[in-house]
């Protein structure tokens, strides 16, 4: 058994060889991969016309499988992934600023039972410091209600329910669970 062992862990002595591309191998597999547009046959004026059509930005493109920005707004999945994304920016926030309300009234009672002046102007600057972060995370909830709220009446406008959005968005929440 060990000189099977001994086999495995020698390597060869020959390096291994390695493959020099020079420029006329490159100027080859250009050559190939290159089509010249003069033997392009069947190009025609409709055909001309319908590329110009593709290039301009205003129109959708007619490749199907391929979603366009239109197609967006009138998918339901886009929606409930926008709601999905502004729920967790909600429920982040209110996490954050239940985070401070607890800390606030920790911090609020630590106030009132210090004993030396240094325990009670350390708890007065984590109040004053825990009062500015809850008063910043009240703020971010506030716009992540807001967002959550524009994503709703943006569907809305595109023609969907509200209803339709909230079986998603519980069956996304139970999805995570």
């Amino acid at each position: 058994m060990m000189c099977t062992l001994q086999g495995f862990a020698q390597t060869p002595n020959t390096p291994r060889t390695k493959k020099v591309y020079s420029n006329e191998d490159l100027e080859k597999y250009q050559e190939k991969t290159q089509v010249d547009p003069a033997t392009n046959q069947h190009s025609t004026d409709s055909d001309k016309a319908q590329e110009n059509s593709s290039a301009n930005p205003g129109r959708t493109s007619e490749i199907p499988g391929q979603k366009t920005k239109m197609d967006k707004g009138l998918d339901k999945s886009y929606w409930v992934g926008q709601l999905k994304q502004a729920s967790d920016k909600l429920d982040k926030a209110k996490f954050e600023e239940t985070k401070f309300i607890g800390a606030l009234a920790t911090y609020q009672k630590r106030e009132t039972e210090a004993q030396t002046e240094f325990d009670r102007k350390t708890a007065q600057w984590q109040v004053e410091d825990t009062t500015k972060n809850l008063a910043r995370a009240q703020e971010q909830r506030k716009k992540a209600e807001a967002e959550k709220a524009k994503v709703l009446e943006e569907a809305v406008k595109k023609g969907f329910k509200p209803e339709d959005f909230k079986n998603q968005e519980a069956s996304a929440v139970e999805g995570t669970k």
